[in-house]
């Protein structure tokens, strides 16, 4: 019996007297906050599950890609904005450690624009609109559901944004502590 699965993107394997594994490749979570310091939200359809939610723009990294830029490239593909900067939070996320590796890189980018007049939702991904909100906002969506996704939770946790620090404050508390799994 064929006990390894292997896919663009993840691998099934089986682990004896445990079960089956998922392997991913690392991905990207991006955090992307406007000069007004409101952060953007992408909405997606997901077909698979029937829902749909306000996330974070992500995706995979590409090879040996850079992380930032893996996130910079994901937020322009995705919702066509572009930032002025980003900068990699030293932790990685992992997103369902008893089912396998689902490492999630996030990435704070800063100045957040439209790469255009406004920014364009890429429907064949399954996103819907694409807008920014301020922190009260988001909280009565996490309160509500209307962000229900691990990933874009945690990501907008660990930055900093949702509890109102300033970018700077941001960084000086990212250097403070260890980082877990940096990317080589």
């Amino acid at each position: 019996m064929r006990r390894t699965f292997d896919f663009d993107w993840f691998k099934v394997r089986w682990l004896p007297r445990y079960g089956w594994i998922l392997d991913r490749s690392p991905a990207v979570v991006v955090v992307p906050i406007s000069p007004d310091d409101r952060v953007w939200l992408a909405q997606l359809e997901r077909v698979p599950t029937g829902t749909s939610s306000w996330e974070l723009p992500g995706g995979g990294v590409d090879g040996n890609e850079d992380i930032v830029t893996a996130g910079l490239r994901e937020l322009e593909e995705e919702c066509t904005l572009v930032a002025k900067r980003g900068r990699l939070h030293p932790n990685v996320l992992e997103l369902a450690p008893g089912m396998g590796r689902f490492q999630h890189y996030v990435v704070i980018a800063a100045d957040v624009v439209p790469k255009g007049r406004r920014p364009v939702p890429q429907r064949e991904e399954g996103i819907v609109a694409i807008r920014r909100f301020d922190r009260p906002s988001v909280r009565r969506m996490l309160r509500t559901g209307r962000i229900n996704v691990h990933a874009t939770v945690a990501a907008l946790v660990v930055s900093g944004w949702l509890d109102g620090r300033t970018a700077q404050q941001r960084r000086r508390s990212d250097r403070a502590r260890p980082a877990n799994d940096r990317p080589r």
